[in-house]
């Protein structure tokens, strides 16, 4: 259902946080069915992002996880050793040893580092052109390559230069620290808008930093799914900061 693994990839690391929020945050009021779901889901998602052959991916998988697990401190030994164990488990089972996977992804990834090093030296030619306010669909010259390769930061300093790229990041931290504050003000018996807001601050951390990796916003598919992300996180603050929200189930 998707041109190249990068976009699998991504939509799984950026959805992966909210399983483990579940887990992570499910106390004695969850039913037991919940937490299994929860953490099935968790090692589903973490093979599938596991076998996009990607690095990026995988980092970005680990962070937008790792962030989750810094916001909630329950579980983190158990969470940690259960995903490590399971892929662990995979890769010597479908590998052997880890050098067998290496040398499978490390050919492709030095041809992929290639491609994005060319990519990205187009980028910032166009941008010396164009410092301020970038090129706009002059950027798009840069050619295209067989697999999605490149930098969302310099695509978007290409495009719309030093002032476009300032916005774009000014606008991605001041959300981030907006939804930290409603974090930090929804109490732990509100237990799905308690995992909504960790697992979305962990999952905008995925979408970032797969961004370092390859154009996010270049896709429909991985831009789409970071609007619905940001739209549900802004509904949610907005109904905090209007006043008290009685109970989980209100909004």
């Amino acid at each position: 259902f998707y041109r190249h693994p990068e976009l699998l990839g991504t939509i799984l690391a950026v959805i992966l946080p909210i399983p483990v929020a579940a887990v992570m945050l499910a106390d004695e009021r969850e039913k037991p069915p919940v937490t299994i779901f929860s953490l099935a889901l968790v090692l589903v998602l973490g093979v599938a992002i596991f076998w996009t052959y990607k690095p990026g991916i995988w980092q970005a998988a680990i962070a937008g996880m790792g962030i989750t697990m810094i916001l909630q401190p329950r579980r983190h030994f158990l969470m940690l050793a259960i995903a490590v164990a399971f892929v662990t488990a995979i890769m010597f089972a479908a590998y052997g040893s880890p050098e067998n996977l290496i040398s499978q992804v490390k050919t492709e990834e030095i041809a992929r580092g290639q491609r994005q090093r060319t990519q990205i030296n187009e980028q910032i030619a166009i941008w010396n052109q164009n410092t301020l306010i970038g090129a706009g669909m002059k950027a798009h010259e840069v050619r295209t390559t067989a697999a999605l390769d490149g930098n969302v930061y310099f695509q978007l300093l290409a495009q719309t230069g030093t002032l476009g790229l300032t916005f774009y990041l000014l606008f991605s931290l001041n959300f981030l620290l907006g939804i930290y504050r409603i974090w930090r003000e929804i109490p732990r018996t509100h237990y799905w808008h308690k995992v909504l807001c960790t697992s979305g601050i962990g999952s905008m951390a995925a979408f970032h930093v797969a961004g370092l990796y390859w154009a996010t916003l270049s896709d429909s598919h991985t831009l789409l799914l970071f609007v619905f992300l940001l739209s549900a996180l802004s509904y949610l603050a907005q109904q905090y900061d209007r006043g008290l929200v009685p109970d989980d189930h209100s909004l």
